[in-house]
C-alpha cells in the first residue's frame, strides 16, 4: 500500500505540474503556428480534470483495470506490452500497475488544481517585473514564479499525500487484486468472447 501511494504520488506530480502549467497559461499569448497547440491542450488538460475530479475514485480504477489495462496490455497486440511478456506482466504485475495508473491519474488531476492555483495566486507585479527585466515565461516560472508558489501549495500537497494514501488502501479493500484473480475476469484481458458484459456489471 505505502509503495502504491509513494508512486501514484511521485508520477501524479509530474502529470499535475504539467496540466497545471498547461492550464494557468490562460494569459499566456502564442503565436503561430503552434498556439493552437496550446489552446487544444488547454481543452485536453480541463477535461481530463473534470472527469477524474467528478468522478468516484472505485469507477475510475474499475475503468483503468476492464477498459484501458486490456489495450495497453494484452496478448494480442497491446500498445505496450503484447505476447507472452503481456500474459506474464499481468499475471504477476497487473493488479498493481492497474492500481497505480488509477490513482497517478486521480492524483493528477488534483495536483494539478493544486499547480494552477498556487500559480494564479502569485501577484501579477510579479510577472511584470519579470518581464521588464527582459526574462521570457518559462524564465519567470522557473526562478520567480514557481518558488514562491511551491511554499503556498506546501499545506495542499500533504493533503493530497494523505488522500493518495487513502486511495491506495481503498485499491486494496476494494478488492480488485481478489477481483483480478477470478477466471472470468481475466478473460477480458486474454480477448476471449465469452465474457458478457453483466458478468463485469455483476462484479462492480
Amino acid at each position: 500500500t505505502v509503495l502504491l501511494a509513494i508512486v501514484s504520488l511521485t508520477l501524479g506530480m509530474a502529470l499535475g505540474l504539467t496540466a497545471g502549467l498547461v492550464s494557468s497559461s490562460g494569459d499566456l499569448r502564442v503565436r503561430a503556428p503552434w498556439g493552437w497547440l496550446l489552446v487544444a491542450a488547454r481543452w485536453v488538460v480541463r477535461a481530463y480534470v473534470t472527469f477524474f475530479r467528478g468522478t468516484p475514485l472505485f469507477v475510475q480504477i474499475l475503468l483503468v483495470h476492464f477498459a484501458l489495462m486490456p489495450i495497453l496490455v494484452h496478448p494480442d497486440g497491446g500498445w505496450l506490452l503484447s505476447g507472452e511478456i503481456a500474459r506474464d506482466f499481468r499475471q504477476n504485475y497487473g493488479a498493481f500497475f492497474s492500481g497505480a495508473l488509477a490513482l497517478t491519474l486521480n492524483a493528477g488531476a488534483y495536483i494539478s488544481e493544486i499547480f494552477r492555483a498556487g500559480i494564479q495566486s502569485i501577484a501579477a507585479g510579479q510577472w511584470q517585473a519579470a518581464h521588464a527585466l527582459g526574462l521570457n515565461h518559462l524564465l519567470t516560472l522557473r526562478l520567480i514564479i514557481l518558488p514562491q508558489a511551491f511554499r503556498r501549495m506546501v499545506p495542499a500537497f500533504v493533503n493530497e499525500a494523505q488522500e493518495c494514501l487513502s486511495g491506495a488502501g481503498y485499491v486494496e479493500e476494494s478488492g480488485l487484486p481478489r477481483l483480478y484473480r477470478q477466471a472470468p475476469l481475466n478473460s477480458i484481458w486474454e480477448g476471449s468472447g465469452n465474457i458478457q458484459c453483466l458478468d463485469v456489471l455483476r462484479v462492480m
